[in-house]
């Protein structure tokens, strides 16, 4: 090293230097610090002896003795806070890991602390992502400090700080970031086998981004080299993100790129034999802590050892031998590791302990704090009076002279001499010296806690407040132990000011609920309740037994039960039935969070963690048993006003005035329309007063209730009062409480909760029933059945029972909705003065648009409003970005805070010339004709035409509580004929066909009244004669009503209907027996109280007419039971069904196979029943009362194995056989080898749908899985049937060898697969197919072809089957069509490899070379090669297709592929990139020779395989078979198919990664159609969240469209890519696209368009200049800067003139980029950044005087001591590496002159 160097640089050891350079050395570090009294004297240190005889230092002047100086030197002196200096790097362990911090244990008794800012950039940058709360899905989770950190792992650090904290404690903070303690690695000094501590920054497909902090490189690990260090410190467990690791490196890529990519290894076995040796060539700058060196002894004195290594020195301090220093000789070698490298002095310490050289956890950590040591022995006593003692096993302890006694000693040598034995406690652990710090002090020997683990869980402790938080109190329990009071735990019940209860040192008496001692955490309760309890403490789950009773307190209140806490931890869950006896609606008004509650364990799994526990303690008062407090005169359905005292989540706390009782309204009663009901709830405020709520219940809590629908009903006196007023037929409101997937339950007031079956939820027929409604929602529910003895009923929610025409009910929800929306506009922009309450309906805005997207368009109003605008709302209207037009207001969200608008031309036209005059007024009754533009739950928007022009209307989107598809008959645009109803505020409007039906309803109800009782006999006339009914008129008054057929005589002739004796005029004595509603014409109860205006039900029966009066029995209908017989009436014959009518209320249905006996009535039953035709008929199933399952054949037949039943036909599969329904709903199967004794050809074509058969029963263990069979030999048992193919019943009657006929059932590329029987399937592989290749296989092996094959080999485990159909195996002949069949197959014979070769004829024919041209352009990545193939491997990828014929040749040739050519495509690994050099596959060498060869080879046969071999061979295949489906199952194969492509994108839909190696896939095979649907598939696949892996997908799609599309496709592309992504950035990439491809005109273009577009950002301006001079135009770079200074904003332009400046040094004129920078520096001369910037372009010049001139002139400038400082030292570094010694010190001898100025200034 040259001598010039070295004084530069000086090293750590025992070098001597002149004073000469020592006060140079100093004149340096003190540069910029001004002295306070003016230039100090430079002082040295001089020893003295102390009192005990040992060395001690201290300053003497210059013109000291220079034989001190080398004593000085000589001594090896420990690391000391004075030394730890800021910029230190030094080796530390980890001693305690905190939340935010880690506590890191220096040597010689340091300790130090890492924030958790400062643990790496990756991991800080997560914390930042997650302090944003912007922590997307896809990125790495956090890991807290505790995962990424273990106690005794060694860091290298660097002091950031050094500070003097609480009680004089000395601070120092540190880093262990890699850009900190990597920050002095040179890129030339890494080498392969060097140490290097990094951080894992990111986790990748194979492996670790690993980050360094070295410029210039880039680090990575793979994933198999992770392994052993993975099982070894990581359980296991895959790196995280911050974790720090010890890395060695590998290999270093040395290419000529722009960062150096270098490969890394953590194997511990590696690492700990690294050693930095002297052929690594290290800089002294390049040394870091923990580096291993061999370093040779030099000098041995008491306190230590100087050493020599590579070309440095150093000293190794007592404290950090293995020995003492005498043991050791000069010139020994050992080996060390650093230690520590003074940033000043450059003195290096090291380190020869056993677990900082191996790297390992300290022995000394087997030790715990607290423990007790009996008997220690006296080791030594160092100079400080600090005794080390043995503790036993190779320990050692260091107790402090202040901690020896609890007295002062005097004497500590005299005292503690050695070899004598003390007692002492272990109080901390040095990790980093592998020293336990003991104590003999008997005050501490006796203390009961020490440290956090000595306390445990459920302990009563005293504590001491220490300081009072807003979350609760701190407290200590010693000097070294804290803990914590939340807030919940401060007392029994909640203290609003815990300050005035608590005070600082006042000591409290706890209980522990919860401590970590690897944490430091201590979580305390002084709830008396709990602190006091006699009751057993639970601390874990192996304590809890069933019945035992313990106290806990909640943690969580939840609808569904309560979580309960004990100490230590332990959770359990008491269930919503354990919490009270009674049913508690509302859980959360008995119990709150913190309350103690006493509890009884259920259950317990403690491997599970579950435990079970219920609040029913016997002899124990129970929850909610209390009487709930109400007020004087409550009643159920009273309205009362009451006052809003709290509000929460589920709902509001009120006082019920004037008693101010408290009661809940929960939130979903708020209103009858849910979706208000939040609004609401955010709307009201702490005392204001809600008027007309209604009292709902107070089972357990007073409940109220501000529903509409309720109170109405309160008001009419319509509300369900008991169980008793419960009766078919009545309408109540209620609100649905439960979904059930069998139906839903409805709360009808006074707990009467009633089911609705999911047959009576709606009208129409839906998939799931339940889920039409939403717990809480108003409903009207009508009651049709009553179980008394239960007590229990059942409702219908269906709109035809419960809505009956009346449009007013409608209008009447939409209004009350609309009243509530504009109530709660009012409140809030009373609070907080929402922009959108100036706005309404039909207001015309002027808005500004914002963004354009796929689903329409974002626009924001003048006052701030954001509003959107759908494409429905936008049709024929262009819209662009920034563009401002005249909007019209459909809608103003209030929850989600913006707007709907409408760009409609027609409709804005219509509101601006809308006139308001006496012809353009609207009425109540007039109709309109409308257009539909706003569809929502609640309402549709409609603008009124004709005379109203210009006017919005609003239409109910229900017609009624029930409804739920009223709004589906709307869509946007539909014209609608509408009838107004209301004018007032806003209009609202019924739709003409509602109005219309309503009035034709209100008609028809009009019904004569009479004095008409049930039981009464009167004279009636006949007025008309139905199918199924007469209709009357009965008694003097001519009241209308009717005879249904079921009541006109009790017996019938069959087929014939009784009221074909009957004519219209007829008179006729009748009996009234019921009576229907005239509006909805439903039968109403013999108990009703009103009959007048009824239509009565009349009966001809002579058994009735013969009773007096009405008694039981004679009802309208009644109940049927199984196996009745009963007369019914025939109403239609339709699919296969034939429908009769049992009475006016039941129906019933006669299947097919029920109907006769005889076949022609089967074959034709609409033309032998007749409609109103009688039938005496017999039930088989009365599950529904309303539709019964009859029969004409008497009762059921039983479905029995064998037996003969008659069957139709309802599928017909080809591949598998028929589908036959029997009777009963019984079905069955029919399989192909059942249909016939004899196989033939398409078997299933002889039957078809509808058909009637008869079968054999063969079992029948379901209804729906009977198996039967049309062979005759079953149908006919007892006579002789000739059996050509007999059943298989089971695989075990295969035999090899044996032949058999099949059916194909399928073909595929497997192979052609056979039904052999009904559970039994052959398969043929193609090989054992034909002795030729077949073209088209599906079509000579079809479905349902009869094909004789032989089976090959059976395995009877799994039920597989090979068969073959080779004419040597069958003796059939192949009757394979000649059109269809290729070239014959080639043998394969025994030997283990077959080669592929071209099979020719006995001539050799010459092919045309045009046809053979034609071919290989169509087949350029196919192969011709003589490759070897795998025999097994050959007949599974063996597709029975020809893919070589030639139809112009007579050359037949066959083509085996094992794989695809290798194509120059596109190739992803882990990353995706697309170029210019991405182009179109081109032939190989072997297939460009193949074209020019105008013959090959003659296949020769292959030598004959043994018996081994060929079991070996069936072993590899399968061995490769497994590793293939293993490979599928842990996604280790990489796709090769589109299957395996679909099933990836499947997996990872939302990673353009798998979507680009599919487009890739297809175009590897020039298939670009394929790529770009799977490119349009991926846009639409990938979230709309994942906006990044979107762009991605576009800039692949314009690459694609560059490459192979038109400039048309691509610009449309680029289209879309801008309206879906951030416009600055698709403009990017697709420049970066077209320079890639040399595209540079159309690049120019699209720049041109950018900074038209973005003419504000300077980025764009600036990347223009930078394409325009690395094309060298640099003439129109400088007149673009022209342009650029116009439309910046002027803060911009020196930014953009600098950078045009620095682009002219690179690649343009150096000299005008010297004017340019001049010019700017002449107007801001104090710019710093630009002075560097100007003054790094000139050193690359190498013009050295020009670059000492501008030193010179910004040295002079008047600058703050921080910048001139930069300056200098910048000077300084030049003039080091390109002048000479006497310019450096020119240059220090500038900065000493102006320090001294500026402190002679600072003084003057």
């Amino acid at each position: 090293m040259p001598a010039s160097h070295e004084e530069l640089f000086p090293r750590g050891g025992t070098h001597k230097k002149t004073l000469d350079h020592q006060n140079k050395q100093q004149s340096e570090v003190d540069l910029f610090k001004a002295p306070e009294g003016g230039v100090k004297k430079v002082r040295k240190w001089k020893p003295q002896v102390d009192k005990s005889g040992s060395q001690s230092y201290r300053k003497t002047d210059k013109h000291a003795s220079r034989t001190h100086l080398d004593q000085h030197v000589k001594r090896v002196e420990p690391l000391t806070y004075k030394i730890a200096v800021p910029g230190m790097l030094i080796y530390g362990s980890v001693k305690e890991i905190h939340e935010y911090e880690l506590t890191v244990s220096l040597p010689n008794g340091l300790v130090g602390s890492v924030p958790i800012t400062h643990i790496s950039d990756g991991y800080t940058s997560l914390l930042q992502k997650l302090t944003e709360s912007s922590l997307v899905g896809d990125t790495e989770t956090l890991h807290s400090l505790y995962d990424l950190f273990c106690v005794g792992q060694l860091v290298t650090c660097k002091i950031l700080d050094s500070s003097v904290g609480h009680k004089g404690r000395q601070h120092l903070k540190l880093s262990i970031k890699p850009q900190d303690t990597n920050q002095g690695i040179q890129l030339a000094a890494l080498t392969h086998g060097l140490v290097v501590q990094g951080a894992v920054l990111s986790r990748e497909e194979h492996g670790y981004v690993i980050e360094t902090g070295i410029k210039g490189i880039q680090a990575f690990l793979e994933n198999k080299s992770i392994e052993n260090y993975r099982q070894k410190y990581n359980k296991g467990d895959a790196l995280q993100i911050g974790q720090h690791l010890d890395c060695v490196i590998q290999c270093i890529n040395t290419g000529e790129t722009v960062s150096r990519a270098v490969k890394l290894t953590v194997n511990p076995q590696v690492v700990k034999k690294a050693v930095v040796s002297a052929g690594m060539e290290v800089t002294f700058s390049s040394l870091l802590p923990g580096m291993a060196v061999q370093a040779t002894v030099d000098k041995i004195s008491d306190d230590g050892l100087t050493v020599r290594f590579l070309s440095y020195s150093g000293s190794i301090h007592r404290t950090h031998m293995k020995e003492n220093p005498h043991m050791y000789e000069q010139q020994q070698q050992v080996e060390a590791t650093i230690l520590y490298i003074h940033p000043s002095t450059k003195a290096i310490s090291l380190s020869m302990l056993t677990h900082v050289t191996s790297r390992t956890v300290p022995q000394i950590g087997r030790l715990t704090v607290g423990c007790i040591i009996e008997e220690a022995k006296v080791w030594r006593i160092d100079r400080g009076q600090r005794v080390y003692v043995r503790l036993g096993d190779n320990l050692v302890g260091l107790a402090h002279a202040k901690s020896l006694s609890d007295q002062e000693v005097k004497d500590v040598s005299k005292e503690f001499k050695r070899g004598t034995t003390h007692r002492c406690r272990v109080v901390d652990l040095d990790l980093m010296d592998n020293v336990a710090i003991v104590t003999m002090k008997q005050s501490i020997l006796k203390q009961q806690f020490l440290a956090y683990k000595d306390i445990v869980p459920g302990a009563v402790i005293q504590c001491q407040v220490r300081a009072i938080h807003s979350t609760g109190v701190s407290v200590k329990v010693t000097s070294h132990i804290k803990g914590f009071i939340p807030s919940m735990h401060l007392f029994d019940a909640a203290l609003k000011h815990p300050e005035k209860k608590f005070k600082e040192g006042q000591k409290l008496k706890c209980r522990v609920l919860r401590v970590d001692p690897s944490k430091y955490k201590l979580l305390v309760t002084n709830k008396k309740s709990l602190v006091t309890s006699s009751l057993p403490i639970l601390t874990s789950y192996d304590q809890a037994q069933p019945g035992m009773v313990t106290e806990g307190f909640i943690a969580s209140v939840r609808d569904n039960g309560v979580l309960v806490v004990f100490c230590n931890d332990i959770k359990g869950w008491v269930p919503r039935s354990e919490l009270s006896a009674t049913h508690m609606e509302y859980p959360d008004k008995m119990f709150y969070v913190g309350q103690v509650v006493r509890c009884r364990v259920l259950s317990c799994q403690p491997e599970e963690e579950r435990l079970k526990l219920s609040f029913q303690i016997a002899g124990m008062k129970r929850f909610g048993s209390k009487a709930v407090d109400v007020p004087e005169g409550f009643e159920v359905g009273k309205l009362v006003d009451c006052r809003v005292v709290k509000k929460s989540d589920k709902g509001l706390d009120v006082a019920v005035l004037p008693s101010e009782k408290q009661a809940f309204l929960p939130k979903m009663h708020l209103s009858d329309h849910l979706s208000n009901c939040d609004l609401l709830l955010a709307s009201y405020q702490e005392g204001d007063i809600i008027s007309e709520v209604m009292y709902l219940s107070s089972k357990t809590v007073l409940i109220v209730s501000k529903k509409l629908s309720l109170i109405q009903a309160s008001k009419s006196d319509s509300l369900a009062k008991d169980f008793t007023s419960i009766k078919p037929g009545l309408l109540y409101p209620g609100v649905l409480k439960n979904r059930m997937s069998y139906g839903v339950f409805v709360n009808l007031t006074h707990d009467l909760i009633g089911l609705a079956p999911n047959k009576f939820i709606s009208d129409h027929r839906v998939t799931d029933p339940p889920n039409l409604y939403t717990p809480g929602q108003s409903l009207v529910a009508k009651v049709t059945e009553v179980d008394e003895d239960k007590r229990r009923f059942l409702l219908s929610l269906r709109m035809s029972d419960c809505y009956h025409d009346n449009t007013d009910i409608g209008i009447g929800l939409l209004e009350n909705y609309l009243e509530e929306r504009a109530m709660i506009m009012q409140s809030i922009d009373k609070q907080k003065g929402s922009k959108l309450a100036v706005l309404h309906c039909g207001q015309v805005a002027r808005v500004c648009i914002t963004d354009v997207n796929d689903h329409g368009v974002l626009c924001q109003t003048n006052e701030g409003a954001r509003g959107f605008v759908t494409h429905e709302h936008m049709i024929g209207v262009r819209c662009q970005q920034g563009k401002v037009c005249d909007a019209v207001i459909l809608e103003v969200d209030i929850q989600a805070n913006c707007v709907a608008f409408s760009l409609n031309h027609d409709l804005l036209k219509a509101i601006k010339h809308r006139k308001d005059n006496k012809f353009s007024q609207v009425k109540i009754g007039q109709v309109l004709k409308s257009e539909v533009h706003l569809i929502r739950e609640e309402f549709v928007l409609v603008s009124l035409k004709g005379h109203a022009a210009g006017r919005m209307a609003y239409v109910p989107a229900k017609k009624h509580l029930n409804d739920c598809f009223e709004k589906r008959q709307f869509s946007v645009g539909q014209i609608n004929h509408v009838v107004i109803k209301r004018v007032e505020n806003v209009l609202l409007a019924s739709l003409q066909i509602h109005e219309d039906k309503a009035q034709d309803q209100n008609k028809a109800s009009v019904v004569k009244e009479h004095n008409l009782k049930p039981g009464m006999k009167v004279t009636a006339v006949v007025r008309a004669v139905h199918e199924f009914q007469l209709n009357l008129a009965v008694g003097p008054l001519d009241a209308p009503g009717r005879v249904y057929i079921s009541e006109v005589a009790a017996q019938h002739e069959e087929g014939i209907s009784p009221l074909a004796s009957y004519k219209s005029g007829m008179e006729v004595t009748v009996k009234v027996i019921g009576f229907r509603d005239g509006k909805t014409h439903k039968y109403l109860p013999i108990s009703h109280p009103n009959f007048t205006k009824t239509i009565p039900e009349c009966t001809l029966k002579k058994s009735k007419l013969a009773i007096k009066g009405f008694c039981e029995g004679e009802e309208i209908s009644r109940t049927y039971k199984v196996g009745d017989s009963i007369q019914a009436f025939v109403h239609s014959y339709s699919n296969h069904c034939l429908w009769m009518q049992v009475d006016p209320v039941v129906r019933g249905v006669v299947y097919i196979l029920n109907m006769s006996e005889d076949q022609q009535v089967l074959n034709n039953p609409s033309h032998h029943f007749k409609p109103g035709g009688s039938y005496t008929v017999t039930v088989l199933d009365a599950s529904d009362p309303h539709k019964l399952e009859l029969s004409m054949l008497g009762d059921k037949t039983p479905i029995t194995p064998g037996a003969i039943v008659r069957g139709l036909v309802l599928a017909v599969h080809p591949s598998s056989g028929l589908v036959v329904q029997l009777s009963d709903r019984y079905r069955g199967r029919v399989s192909l080898t059942d249909l016939a004794d004899k196989f033939v050809d398409n078997p299933v074509d002889r039957y078809r749908e509808n058909k009637m058969i008869k079968a054999c029963v063969l079992a029948c263990d379901e209804k729906d899985k009977c198996v039967l069979s049309l062979r005759k030999s079953r149908l006919h048992q007892g006579s002789i049937c000739k059996i050509k193919d007999p059943e298989l019943l089971s695989m075990d009657e295969v035999k090899t060898g044996q032949v058999l006929h099949g059916f194909v059932n399928n073909c595929s590329d497997k192979g052609v697969f056979l039904s052999l029987g009904r559970d039994i399937t052959g398969r043929i592989q193609y090989s054992h197919l034909s002795h030729y290749y077949i073209k088209e296989p599906k079509k000579v092996f079809f479905i349902g072809k009869v094909v004789t094959a032989k089976v090959i080999s059976v395995d009877y485990s799994s039920k597989q089957m090979e068969l073959s159909c080779l004419e040597k195996d069958t003796g059939a002949t192949e009757n394979v069509p000649k059109s269809l069949v290729s070239n014959k197959r080639v043998a394969k014979d025994s030997g283990r490899t077959m080669k592929k070769k071209k099979v020719i004829n006995d001539k050799e024919i010459k092919v045309d070379k045009q046809k053979k041209a034609k071919k290989h352009k169509l087949e350029k990545s196919v192969k011709r090669s003589s490759r070897t193939l795998d025999k097994g491997l050959a007949e599974e990828l063996d597709s029975g297709v020809d893919v070589s014929k030639d139809s112009g040749s007579d050359t037949e040739t066959i083509k085996i592929v094992k794989k695809s050519t290798p194509v120059s495509r596109l190739q992803v690994s882990s990353g995706f990139v697309w170029d210019n050099t991405f182009t179109l596959p081109k032939k190989t060498s072997q297939a460009q020779d193949s074209d020019s060869d105008d013959s090959e080879d003659e296949q020769q046969p292959a030598p004959k395989k043994s018996k081994r071999e060929k079991l070996e061979d069936r072993r590899q295949e399968e061995k490769m078979l497994y590793q293939t489906e293993q490979e599928l199952l842990q996604h280790q194969r990489e796709p090769q198919s589109v299957d395996d492509f679909d099933r990836l994108v499947l997996q990872s839909s939302d990673s353009s990664l798998v979507w680009l190696k599919y487009m890739a896939f297809h175009l590897a095979t020039t298939e670009i159609e394929k790529a770009r649907a799977v490119a349009e598939r991926a846009l639409k696949s990938i979230s709309f969240r994942e906006e990044q892996e979107k762009l991605n997908v576009w800039v692949a799609y314009m690459n694609l469209e560059n490459m192979y599309g038109t400039p048309e496709t691509l610009q449309a592309v680029f289209d879309r890519a801008v309206q879906q992504n951030e416009a600055l950035k698709v403009f990017q990439q697709l420049i970066d696209v077209y320079v890639k491809s040399e595209k540079i005109e159309q690049a120019e273009q699209l720049y041109s368009t950018m900074v038209r577009r973005f003419s504000l950002k300077k980025d764009v301006w600036i990347s223009f200049a930078r394409f325009y001079f690395k094309n060298n135009r640099a003439e129109s770079a400088r007149k673009l800067l022209q342009r650029s200074l116009k439309s910046l904003d002027k803060r911009d332009h020196v930014e953009v003139i600098s950078k045009i400046a620095q682009m002219e040094f690179k690649f343009g004129e150096p000299e005008r980029g010297k004017t340019m920078f001049e010019n700017i520096l002449s107007s801001y001369p104090k710019r710093t950044d630009l002075w560097s910037v100007y003054i790094d372009m000139m050193v690359k010049l190498d013009d050295k005087e020009a670059v000492r001139q501008l030193f010179e002139r910004v040295t002079h400038q008047t600058l703050s001591a921080k910048r001139m400082k930069f300056f200098f030292k910048k000077y300084m570094d030049f003039e080091k590496k390109y002048g000479n010694e006497a310019s450096v010190d020119i240059v220090r001898q500038k900065a000493i002159d102006y320090v001294e100025i500026r402190t002679g200034a600072a003084e003057t």
